[in-house]
Formats: structure tokens, sequence, C-alpha cells
């Protein structure tokens, strides 16, 4: 699924407007069965369960980088372990992006450097994201009201809409 992220990612080294101000008046048009995905930038990294706290709703990705990090922020979504080849997962790690990511990266070598680099990922600072264990930014889907709520959190630096889709 396209969530538009690139495309968002792009507009912030682009300069296009991201605040959190903007994102509330995009909100306040939407209209109908909709769910809306936000991409969300803290005002400081936060440690995973800190961050839950301003969106309970769990995450789509999380974003384990600022978001001027070159090439890109490192970042992270939630799926099913064994697909991403890290074997069984305890309830808690399912629902836990940075859990998921570090067990992940675990896993990594220095042989796997390489690959890695054609992918624009930079080894090192994978691994220093993954000490850090911090959320920098996420990416979250909800209901209009919903996310007009999380856009008054004063814990959120930017934020902008990224996708708007029907939801019968």
């Amino acid at each position: 699924m396209d969530t538009g992220a690139a495309g968002a990612l792009d507009a912030l080294a682009e300069g296009v407007e991201t605040g959190v101000e903007s994102a509330a008046a995009t909100l306040r048009g939407v209209e109908g069965p909709v769910a809306v995905t936000a991409l969300v930038w803290l005002t400081r990294p936060l440690s995973e369960d800190a961050a839950r706290k301003s969106w309970g709703n769990g995450f789509d990705t999380v974003f384990l980088g600022p978001p001027d990090a070159e090439p890109s922020p490192v970042s992270w979504s939630p799926s099913a372990c064994g697909w991403r080849g890290i074997g069984d997962c305890d309830a808690e790690m399912m629902r836990s992006p940075v859990r998921q990511f570090q067990r992940r990266v675990s896993l990594l070598e220095e042989n796997d450097a390489p690959a890695l680099r054609r992918l624009n990922l930079d080894l090192h600072e994978i691994r220093t994201r993954v000490q850090e264990g911090l959320v920098h930014g996420y990416l979250a889907t909800g209901r209009p009201e919903e996310l007009t709520k999380l856009s008054k959190n004063r814990s959120i630096r930017q934020m902008q809409i990224v996708d708007v889709v029907y939801d019968a």
C-alpha cells in the first residue's frame, strides 16, 4: 500500500508547508467515511512507549532518525516477523516496530554492508538508530477527528496529510 510517505519526505526536503496548523486546516475540510494517513514528526525523539501516548492507534511506520537525515530517515513498518526474517515474535514484539527493528538489525553482519549501501542505507547509521531506539516520527492512520486531536498535541512538531482513502 502506498501511503504517500515518499512524496511527503520529498516535500519536506523541498520546503512544502508541513505545519501542524496546515494539516489541521486540511483535516477540517475532510468529510465522510474516510481514513487519513499523516506523516508526523515529534518535537523531540521519544521512546516508543512515550510516542505511543500521543497516538494509541498503532504506528503504520516509525522513523528512527530525524527528517533531515541523508539520504532519508531510517524507518520500520511493523509486520509479521517471519515475513521479515526475524523468526517468531511474542505479542509485544508484534505491536512494537522498534523492537522488531532492533531484532532485525541484530541479525545483520558486516558483510551485509554492501547490499545495504545499494539501498542507500548505512550499516553504521542503522546500528546507531537501534542503540538509540528513539522514535523521531511516525505515520499515523485514523479518522479525521482522531488526527485533528493528534494535531493539538504539543509533542507534535510537523504533520503532513499524505493519504485520504474512502473507508466504507
